[in-house]
């Protein structure tokens, strides 16, 4: 729904070998957008903002990985019909 969101505190990822990366938090925003041409519906604007770190190999090599992963995601939404 346009102009909500919701937030996630103390999360972990959890890797198949080793110990938990964390705890992070994740901001999910969602904000109205205009028509991007006449003609066309209206659109929603999504902000994933996440915080969390650590200055380790362990900590780059995992915002590294979730970087592409979120921006497959975002890409990947379809609008409801």
């Amino acid at each position: 729904e346009a102009n909500s969101g919701f937030f996630v505190a103390d999360a972990y990822w959890l890797p198949p070998d080793g110990e938990a990366i964390g705890p992070m938090a994740f901001e999910v925003a969602f904000a109205a957008e205009p028509p991007a041409a006449p003609g066309r519906e209206p659109g929603t604007r999504i902000r994933v903002r996440q915080t969390g770190f650590e200055e380790s190999a362990r900590w780059r090599r995992y915002y590294e990985v979730i970087g592409n992963g979120w921006e497959h995601a975002l890409h990947s939404l379809r609008p409801i019909s």
